[in-house]
């Protein structure tokens, strides 16, 4: 699990906060033990950020946050996220092309 600086897409803020939600999901994670995690887990101007609002729940927590950092994915921006994706020396074919480029293109 990566950390979240604000400085990530809107796309990949997206990726980011459903992971978390994976995770959470599959571990049984009580609300604090989510918010704890997300907290744990922000950096730079994001960290700064969680601690200016009192998240109850994690359904305020998730209107918030798509309201800061998740802002509407228009197509240019998939298109953009696709065309910058080029495959790593070393990467393997179906990391780069099953795994990540079908994605974007689905996005599309």
């Amino acid at each position: 699990m990566t950390v979240f600086t604000v400085h990530e897409s809107s796309y990949a803020a997206k990726d980011w906060l459903c992971s978390v939600d994976a995770l959470a999901i599959i571990n049984i994670w009580p609300v604090s033990y989510r918010l704890q995690f997300v907290k744990s887990n922000l950096t730079t101007a994001a960290r700064n950020w969680y601690p200016t609002d009192v998240f109850a729940d994690c359904s305020y927590f998730l209107v918030k946050f798509h309201a800061v950092f998740v802002r509407t994915l228009r197509m240019t921006d998939r298109w953009k996220a696709l065309g910058d994706r080029i495959q790593c020396a070393g990467e393997h074919i179906a990391d780069y092309y099953y795994y990540d480029k079908l994605r974007l293109c689905e996005a599309l």
